[in-house]
């Protein structure tokens, strides 16, 4: 036995492919942990080979079969070991394609003999157990305990190897089974005692006993006396026995003496009418009937992939690793009709391999010819029918649109005595717009006519003009448009002109109010000018003060005078402050960011305050008084802008106000409380009330203020959801006036 398997190891070493072997490049060895007959193994070598044979830097492609089936203890594995590396003695690899688990047991030696050489490995477990674990034990039954698994991932650190896992779909293949065979109740599990096997025994009886409690099992281990079983089953109709096939090889003495390995039995599947169902995808072309199976184009995708990260001489422990999940269940429809099946016993999505192609797929370019040459056929004759009533509806189209144009339209025929007068003008093919134009015009000046000669000459002479009319002052103004036509005169109906004419009202309308906007800007820009240059007056006259008589405060020991100094300084204080803060103010007007704090407050209690401040600021000779609308009212409102605005107008009222009183209070309405401040001083000119409220205004330049103030309440009362307004004539003294809505606070007003 150790001898032959030193022999196999020897001379299985496929022959190289390249022209020259001898040629610059690398060598790739690949070591299939099975037989040379395993299909599953054998179609991952045949596409290697294909793929890797013309590339350039590749000079020598090996294959080496293991045969693993063949390896029952740790002295059968020394042998073949030992032949592999000396088969390899002077033609070690610089790169290994692993087929199955088993040859990643030999990593240890692969490192030890070639080096830190990359390795792919393509297996269907992603775990791996100790070297008891891949011998072959014909004897072994079902019940033996699996041991312990690791993960191969956690190798990755030790070895230079990428890995692609294609998992074996036991699970989904006997509920597929199931399915297509509801009276299913024993299962017969037809494999080898390969490692492999003897996993997915333990795997599919335990899913079996979970999911299909009561369903007989049996593994029928590949041997030469379970090869007649195995004839037996498949020569059975029964049913209710399902057949599972994994893989089937078994050693048997040839007649030399030497061992060999036996697959014939399972060929048999192709010639009895029989369901026999695989876990390999490359068993179908032994005539299994289907299974569920990873996608063989995704497996070879995965693996191509990682050989050619490999042979770019990635680092492939930084390779990640890559299992297949895409399967399906997949049926061999000669095979199901030869079983007199029907295919609609199979689960959803099933892919049919072999499948005869339907009427529309064999005849489906000269289906669709037919069917195109016919719909040609109809439309030329549907053509030939509806031409002439095509061509009238297309005028009568014409016609319509014409009159439903969103221009007023019509054509003009203008009969001329050269250019140098106009007889007459017939106007054609008018729409609605042009009707109604007319009309308006027979009604505001039926003497006038629409278009007078002189446009006509000029559009005759020039090809095409346009003006604009305004209708006699109605306000309605129409742009006109007329185009010559030369190839009516042909027609001997005179000239031929085209007249558009479009309501530029709206136009007219917006373009008067950009031009007064335009001049409100200027005007703006005037009044900002003219703002500057009296802030700045307005500024200095404090600042003057106050530095200069801070600098008089530091030279005067007067007690009398340092303290009236102080209050000169104080007030300015006051009024720069004033100053600064209104135009705070009115940057965050226009910038949008004033805010407003709502809150109840008693309005009697605040008037009190505003009465005491203002009562100090008041010209000698003036009387303030506060006349409140209620005796106690609980409003919400922001005080402190309410504060504001009030405190501007009595300030307003006492600049103007010389002699007599200033009054101020508040009514409550229906739907709104109004504030009033009414003094008796010299009152406002009617002339200057509008522009009252606007921005950088000063009605009297001589007095201190800087023509913000009302423009500030104005914004604070509409923000308020109020209004403002005035009432005033010289010598009679003023009455400004303030809304604000109720805001309910849950207090009675």
């Amino acid at each position: 036995m150790r001898l032959l398997l030193a022999l196999i190891c020897v001379i299985m070493p496929a022959i190289p492919l390249s022209a020259d072997e001898g040629k610059a490049g690398k060598r790739l060895v690949i070591i299939n942990s099975y037989n040379e007959g395993a299909p599953w193994a054998q179609d991952f070598v045949t596409r290697i080979l294909q793929e890797v044979s013309s590339r350039r830097g590749v000079a020598t492609i090996e294959t080496i079969h293991l045969n693993c089936t063949t390896i029952h203890n740790a002295e059968d594995y020394e042998d073949m070991a030992k032949g592999l590396f000396r088969t390899l003695a002077n033609r070690h690899p610089d790169y290994l394609v692993l087929i199955g688990n088993f040859a990643f047991t030999l990593r240890d030696r692969f490192v030890e003999n070639w080096g830190d050489l990359p390795m792919v490995l393509i297996s269907m477990s992603d775990s791996l157990g100790d070297m008891d674990y891949y011998f072959t034990h014909p004897e072994e039954s079902a019940d033996t305990v699996r041991p312990e698994m690791t993960p191969i991932s956690t190798l990755r650190d030790s070895y230079n190897f990428t890995m692609v896992v294609c998992p074996n779909k036991y699970r989904e293949t006997v509920d597929m089974m199931r399915h297509m065979f509801p009276g299913m109740r024993r299962l017969v599990f037809i494999a080898d005692p390969l490692y492999v096997n003897r996993a997915l025994s333990r795997d599919i009886e335990s899913y079996l006993n979970a999911e299909y409690p009561g369903m007989d099992y049996e593994w029928l281990v590949g041997s030469e006396e379970n090869g007649r079983r195995l004839k037996q089953y498949l020569d059975s109709e029964d049913p209710s026995t399902g057949l599972l096939l994994s893989t089937w090889f078994y050693e048997k003495q040839n007649v030399h003496g030497y061992p060999q390995l036996i697959a014939g039995e399972a060929r048999m599947i192709s010639g009895i009418r029989r369901p026999v169902f695989g876990l390999r995808y490359s068993y179908l072309d032994y005539g299994i009937l289907g299974g569920v199976f990873v996608s063989p184009e995704r497996s070879w995708h995965y693996a191509r992939r990682a050989i050619m990260e490999m042979l770019a001489d990635h680092d492939l422990r930084k390779v990640p690793v890559r299992t297949v999940k895409e399967a399906y269940p997949v049926v061999n429809y000669p095979v199901l009709e030869k079983d007199g099946y029907s295919p609609d016993i199979c689960p959803p999505g099933t892919r049919f391999i072999d499948r005869p192609e339907t009427l529309w797929e064999q005849y489906w370019m000269l289906i669709i010819a037919c069917g195109v040459a016919f719909v040609a056929l109809i439309a030329l004759v549907a053509a030939i029918a509806v031409g002439n009533r095509r061509t009238r509806r297309m005028l009568g189209m014409r016609d319509r649109l014409i009159k439903g144009m969103p221009v007023a339209y019509s054509r003009a025929i203008v009969s001329a005595d050269g250019l140098r007068g106009i007889s007459t003008t017939d106007y054609t093919l008018s729409n609605d717009g042009f009707g109604r134009l007319l009309s308006m015009m027979a009604d505001k000046s039926p003497d006038t006519p629409l278009i007078s000669d002189e446009h006509f000459r000029e559009a005759l002479r020039k090809g095409a003009i346009r003006f604009t009319c305004d209708f006699h002052d109605t306000g309605i103004f129409y742009e006109f448009f007329l185009i010559h036509d030369p190839a009516a005169r042909e027609s001997g109906c005179g000239e031929a002109v085209d007249v558009f004419a479009v309501d530029i009202t709206e136009l007219k309308r917006k373009e008067a109010m950009l031009i007064k906007a335009t001049e409100k800007a200027e005007e703006s820009d005037r009044l900002k000018l003219a703002f500057l240059a009296n802030m700045s007056h307005e500024i200095r006259t404090p600042l003057n003060a106050i530095v200069g008589f801070s600098d008089i405060l530091c030279n005067t020991s007067d007690p009398v005078r340092r303290e009236r100094f102080v209050n000169i300084i104080h007030t300015n204080n006051q009024l720069l402050l004033k100053l600064i803060n209104d135009v705070l103010d009115v940057a965050k007007i226009e910038s949008n960011t004033l805010e407003f704090i709502y809150r109840p407050v008693e309005l009697n209690a605040l008037l009190a305050d505003i009465e005491g401040t203002a009562a100090l600021r008041l010209p000698e000779g003036v009387t303030l008084e506060c006349r409140p609308g209620r005796e106690e009212l609980l409003i919400e409102t922001d005080p402190d802008r309410l504060n504001q605005v009030l405190a501007n107008l009595l300030s307003n009222a006492s600049k103007f106000t010389t002699e007599g009183s200033i009054t101020f209070g508040y009514d409550v309405r229906a739907n709104d409380i109004r504030f009033y401040v009414r003094d008796t001083g010299k009152g406002i000119s009617p002339e200057d009330l509008p522009r009252l409220f606007t921005r950088f205004t000063k009605l009297d330049r001589f007095t201190q203020g800087n023509g913000l103030g009302l423009s500030i309440c104005k914004s604070i009362v509409e923000r308020l959801g109020g209004e403002i307004g005035v009432e005033s004539s010289p010598g009679s003294g003023t009455l400004f006036w303030f809304t604000l809505p109720i805001r309910p606070t849950g207090e009675k007003l």
